[in-house]
């Protein structure tokens, strides 16, 4: 184990999910659990983050606990499903279609990448981190579609573009071109949002 977060959080989930599985999943449905880090080392706290249902995020859902735990109930009606999950200021992630056939249903390390809008490594990636923003968004509730909508602006208008490509800090042509071209590509998806 990398550190003692870590290991506290996969001792959590083992527990959790050897609990879960000594029970049987009931009329309620199937246990989703899992743990949603910051970064390779650090786990969400309380409230931090969310987990819910695709299509049904504000029906089926579950912040995590104060060790990055979450544990959301899928009922057995929904066969197959994707889970979201979103923090301020991250970028969301989705898994891909899970079959709701067993309980529980453990879900690998979830880590949200922190919104950093002069990362060139995002910059680069903008249009696949777009795609899932917009995966979310399309099924979001009108509060969380507004959300999305503020955080973007923001990471947007926070992305710094020289007036004057001759800059010491951009003695790199390719860094100007990418942050223009990122921009445009966050206000073409912006407006397809309106």
């Amino acid at each position: 184990m990398r550190n003692r977060t870590e290991l506290l959080a996969v001792v959590v989930l083992f527990f959790l999910a050897l609990n879960v599985s000594g029970q049987t999943a009931g009329k309620d449905g199937n246990r989703v659990v899992g743990v949603i880090f910051k970064d390779e080392k650090t786990a969400f706290g309380d409230r931090e983050a969310v987990a819910s249902v695709l299509g049904y995020e504000t029906r089926y859902l579950d912040s995590t606990n104060r060790d990055g735990v979450y544990c959301v109930t899928i009922p057995k009606e929904i066969k197959q499903f994707s889970l979201v999950f979103k923090a301020k200021g991250r970028w969301g992630s989705v898994t891909p279609t899970l079959t709701n056939d067993r309980d529980p249903i453990k879900i690998d390390r979830i880590v949200l990448e922190q919104m950093q809008p002069n990362n060139s490594e995002q910059l680069e990636n903008i249009e696949a981190l777009l795609e899932i923003e917009f995966a979310i968004y399309q099924t979001a509730s009108a509060e969380a579609k507004q959300s999305i909508i503020k955080e973007l602006s923001n990471f947007n208008s926070a992305i710094v573009v020289p007036p004057n490509p001759n800059l010491p800090e951009f003695s790199d042509p390719h860094e100007r071109i990418l942050r223009l071209i990122a921009k445009t590509r966050i206000e073409t998806f912006l407006n397809k949002m309106k």
